[in-house]
């Protein structure tokens, strides 16, 4: 955070009874001439106070690698004067878009649709190239994070000079990965699946992934970032058994997520109707699920139920009796799944 901005900081909170303190990631306090440390809990969530031991704590939402400070008597005194500071913050940055490092400018960049022309003047100042194709990646939990999550994935990620990571809400942080630096997209999702596996090591939480198109210039992260997110919204309920979800590879999901809810109910009661549904077991659903992961391949899908072959085949004729759809041929098997599918379009 530039002295600017550190300045005003200061000037607007000398004459607070209670000082307050703004701590970088290393516990220093910006707003104390000596830089005295700071205490810091570990788990911090961007825009949620946390008290204990008469003190109060929060991660700026302004400015995420910074975090606020104060001695209060009680929690709510300690997150009515922090949020405060923290709105202050937030006007200080649109007067001064630079001063609080790449990493807000990052986050302007892809929460807003208009940060090329709120932003672009600073690029320059941080040592931001402006051309250069870049990926965004939205990385989430939805379990309890023992820790700081936005400081865990920073650890845990391979980010190189010209990438970054940066929060964006509770318990969800945006890797931005430059592109020239990857091979290619499927090695980027490997680098998603091992971070993965790091953070459960880490934590024992895991962690959704979703992966947004590549933007050859920086105004395009905005677009890059609402693709991972809507990957994350659309994979989350139409891919469940999924954990990284690709926003590239997803035409499927992000068509049926986008039907109205009464087209949808038409088209799957017509295949699943009171009648139909009672013929459908548990049995037949798993048989069905099973044969379309295993791309109607019947041997690998009799292997993998520990059925006959023959069994499967007699499953597949008690479908088709009750639906007139033969799964084994591609256009009804389709079909079929496109209305299964569509049950989860109904609200």
């Amino acid at each position: 955070m530039d002295e600017r901005l550190v300045a005003r900081l200061k000037t607007l909170f000398a004459r607070l009874r209670k000082p307050i303190a703004l701590a970088d990631e290393q516990g220093s306090n910006l707003l104390s001439d000596d830089g005295e440390p700071v205490y810091l809990p570990e788990a911090l969530a961007a825009g949620e106070p946390l008290y204990e031991f008469g003190q109060g704590f929060l991660r700026s939402e302004a400015a995420g690698d910074y975090v606020w400070v104060i001695n209060a008597a009680n929690e709510t005194d300690a997150a009515d004067a922090l949020t405060m500071a923290d709105a202050m913050l937030a006007e200080l940055l649109e007067i001064y878009p630079d001063a609080a490092g790449p990493e807000h400018l990052y986050r302007q960049l892809l929460l807003t649709e208009d940060g090329d022309q709120a932003l672009s003047e600073s690029l320059n100042a941080n040592g931001i190239v402006r051309k250069r194709p870049r990926c965004v990646l939205v990385m989430e939990t939805e379990a309890q994070w023992h820790g700081d999550f936005l400081r865990t994935m920073r650890t845990i990620l391979p980010a190189g000079p010209s990438d970054a990571v940066v929060s964006v809400g509770r318990n969800t942080v945006a890797y931005l990965v430059d592109m020239s630096t990857v091979d290619d997209r499927t090695d980027l999702l490997e680098y998603a699946s091992a971070a993965q596996e790091s953070a459960l090591s880490e934590s024992g939480c895991s962690v959704l992934i979703g992966v947004g198109g590549c933007a050859s210039d920086i105004v395009g992260l905005h677009t890059s970032y609402e693709q991972a997110c809507e990957a994350l919204r659309v994979g989350k309920l139409f891919l469940p058994k999924e954990t990284v979800f690709d926003y590239e590879r997803m035409l499927m999901p992000r068509f049926l997520s986008e039907l109205d809810p009464e087209v949808a109910a038409k088209y799957y009661y017509m295949l699943f109707n009171a009648e139909n549904a009672k013929l459908f077991s548990e049995e037949l659903l798993e048989t069905v699920s099973m044969f379309f992961e295993k791309d109607l391949n019947l041997s690998d899908t009799a292997r993998q139920l520990y059925i006959h072959r023959n069994t499967l085949t007699y499953r597949l004729d008690k479908i088709e009796k009750i639906t007139g759809l033969d799964l084994r041929r591609f256009d009804d098997a389709v079909t079929f799944r496109m209305l299964m599918e569509m049950k989860k379009c109904i609200k």
